[in-house]
């Protein structure tokens, strides 16, 4: 907790979870994730891949799959927190 004046206030949660934390695809798959859990003040800053030549997002998450490889694709929320999944391709 933090004290603001004389009154107590708690500290907003800045984490955040998706529904999966690694997942397997086929090439041409697609998949989208779910945010799982975070504050409900949040919002989403953006979806980024590691690798968007093994595997794309888009603005709501969905994954697709290109070729065969690994990448990490992350979420970032405008608070700071961010959650990430790893894809493999086969």
């Amino acid at each position: 907790a933090c004290l603001v004046g004389s009154e107590m206030c708690k500290e907003t949660a800045v984490n955040v979870y998706l529904n999966k934390k690694s997942i397997k695809l086929h090439k041409k798959g697609t998949y989208t994730l779910r945010i799982k859990r975070w504050a409900k003040t949040d919002k989403v800053k953006r979806w980024k891949s590691s690798k968007k030549s093994v595997a794309t997002v888009n603005s709501r998450g969905k994954i697709k799959a290109k070729k065969k490889g690994k990448a990490i694709i992350t979420l970032y929320m405008k608070s700071g927190a961010k959650a990430s999944c790893k894809v493999t391709v086969k």
